[in-house]
């Protein structure tokens, strides 16, 4: 069962000669890890922000039970992209008021379980020592880390990563990637971006994007 297709979408950039995303077309089924593959500016970033409601194609769908998510206002917009959607993104989000444990609590108030155990997320990703920093307290890998948490605390169906590795250390960058494979096993699905080789093993279905184009690998 598909949790969210993209059909025959593409984004035009005001100013730009050539589309970022060319008429790309992919179901993302529950259970399953894709990969998304392809250089630097080759419009793997932009497919994920347009499949998680934060950027409008300019043609094409991205549909959610048979629903164009952009025919949603914008508040049923938010509170779909906070239930279904989990994006960790290139540069980590946090609101930087908030200690990590709070950043967790406080995404576990807008997700799908009230009943996710924060402090074993915590443990999981071995920030016991900086549950009560700040973000900005923190360094490259540990706001990684910390991001997943907050991700993995609204339990999303759909977890969107781009370059999910950065700013991580080879054990680190195993331990996550781990992480996100075992999140597919409970019908979930995860869509990751990447031009990292390590990880493609992980995917049951394989992308490459090139120019905006996107074609199964073999």
């Amino acid at each position: 069962m598909a949790i969210l297709t993209i059909e025959n979408v593409s984004k035009q950039y005001e100013n730009a000669e050539n589309k970022a995303v060319d008429k790309c077309s992919l179901s993302i089924e529950e259970g399953t890890f894709i990969s998304v593959e392809g250089m630097s500016g080759t419009g793997k970033s932009t497919l994920l922000m347009m499949a998680a409601g934060l950027l409008e194609p300019t043609e094409g769908k991205i549909l959610y039970g048979g629903k164009d998510i952009y025919s949603m206002n914008d508040a049923d917009l938010s509170k779909w992209r906070a239930c279904t959607v989990g994006y960790l993104y290139q540069n980590v989000q946090f609101v930087q008021a908030l200690t990590v444990r709070e950043n967790m609590v406080l995404s576990r108030m807008l997700g799908n379980n009230p009943y996710v155990n924060i402090e074993l997320l915590i443990k999981m990703l071995d920030l016991e020592k900086e549950a009560d920093k700040l973000p900005s307290h923190l360094s490259g890998g540990q706001k990684r880390r910390a991001m997943l948490g907050c991700v993995m605390a609204r339990e999303p169906k759909l977890i969107l990563a781009d370059e999910p590795t950065n700013d991580l250390d080879a054990f680190w960058a195993e331990k996550i990637m781990s992480y996100l494979k075992a999140y597919t096993e409970k019908g979930n699905a995860v869509v990751l971006v990447t031009h990292d080789k390590r990880w493609t093993s992980l995917a049951t279905e394989r992308y490459e994007i090139n120019e905006g184009h996107v074609k199964p690998l073999l």
